[in-house]
C-alpha cells in the first residue's frame, strides 16, 4: 500500500512515544508514484522510485511472493515483469484497489497472466498456508502489521522472509517480531519525495535479544552507519530536542520516553543529551 500519514500530536504517530522512526514530509504518494505517465494512473512504464525498489531488492529470487496492502499493486507486477518471483499474489482489503491493481497488470502486459493472483481479505487470511515463501507488508503502521503476522501463526510460520516497511512505530514491530520469533536480516533507510522510508527484513529464528538502541534506531542501521541514517539522526536529535524544549516549557519537565529517545539518539551521534 501507499504510505499513510498517522494522526499527528504528543503521544500519537509522530510526536514523542517510545518509537522512532523517519518522520513523513509532504503529501502521501501512491505506490506507483514515478511511474504514471501523463494520464491517470500508470501507462508508460519506467524505472520505478527508491522506496518500491528498496522492497522489491529485498524479495528473494525465485521464490513466491504476496504483498499484503498491495494498493496499486506495482510491487507484484514489476517483479514478475523483471523476473524476479515465479509468481506473485496481490492482496488488499477493499476492492477499489485490486480493481486499480488489474489495470497496473494490464499496463504492463500482465493482464490475465496465471502468475498473478489479486484477491480480497485482511492480512494473510486470502494466503493458503505455504502458498508463497515471502510476505511483502508495507504503508501500514508497525502495530498494525504485527497485528496481521499475530493473528496468522500457521501462514507466518511457514513463511521463510518478511520485507516490511511500516510507516510509524518501528520499535513496536521491532519488538514483536523478536516475540513471535523472527531475527532482523537486513534494514534499509532510502529517501523518495522528500521523505524517509524504513524496510525492514526478517526470517525465522531466535537472535540475540535486542537492546533498547536497537529496538528504537534498528541493529542493522546501528552498524552500517550509513550516511543517510546519519543524516536523519541529525535531523531526529533536533526534532527531538524540539519536543523536549515544547514538554519544558509547557510542563516544566520531559515525559520519560522522550527523555530516553533523546538519550539514546544522542549518544549515538556522540552529542550531550540535555538534562530532564
Amino acid at each position: 500500500m501507499g504510505p499513510r500519514r498517522g494522526r499527528q500530536g504528543k503521544g500519537r504517530a509522530w510526536g514523542y512515544p517510545t518509537d522512532l522512526h523517519p518522520k513523513p514530509r509532504g503529501p502521501r504518494r501512491p505506490r506507483w508514484a514515478g511511474l504514471e505517465g501523463r494520464g491517470r494512473g500508470p501507462s508508460m512504464p519506467s524505472q520505478p522510485g527508491p522506496r518500491l525498489l528498496s522492497l522489491a531488492d529485498r524479495v528473494p529470487a525465485g521464490r513466491p511472493m504476496a504483498d499484503i496492502g498491495t494498493d496499486h499493486g506495482l510491487l507484484p507486477v514489476w517483479l514478475l515483469v523483471r523476473g524476479r518471483v515465479p509468481s506473485a499474489i496481490g492482496v488488499d482489503l477493499r476492492a477499489a484497489p485490486l480493481r486499480a491493481a488489474a489495470r497496473t497488470a494490464a499496463a504492463w502486459g500482465l493482464a490475465g497472466d496465471p502468475r498473478l493472483s489479486l484477491r480480497q481479505g485482511d492480512g494473510l487470511a486470502p494466503l493458503e498456508v505455504g502458498e508463497v515463501d515471502t510476505v511483502v507488508i508495507a504503508g501500514m503502521g508497525g502495530r498494525r502489521i504485527a497485528a496481521l503476522l499475530e493473528a496468522a501463526p500457521r501462514r507466518r510460520s511457514a513463511l521463510r522472509r518478511l520485507v516490511l516497511q511500516p510507516n510509524t512505530e518501528a520499535r513496536a514491530l521491532r519488538a514483536a517480531l523478536q516475540d513471535l520469533g523472527w531475527h532482523l536480516v537486513d534494514e534499509d533507510l532510502c529517501v523518495e519525495g522528500g521523505r524517509e522510508f524504513l524496510t525492514l527484513v526478517a526470517e525465522p529464528g531466535v537472535g540475540a535479544p535486542l537492546t533498547d538502541a536497537e529496538l528504537l534506531l534498528g541493529p542493522v542501521l546501528l552498524q552500517r552507519q550509513a550516511p543517510a541514517f546519519r543524516s536523519w539522526l541529525v535531523r531526529e536529535h533536533a526534532r527531538l530536542q524540539a519536543a523536549a524544549a515544547a514538554a519544558r516549557a509547557g510542563t516544566g519537565r520531559v515525559p520519560q520516553p522522550l527523555a530516553a529517545a533523546l538519550e539514546i539518539v544522542a549518544a549515538t551521534l556522540g552529542v550531550d543529551a540535555p538534562s530532564s
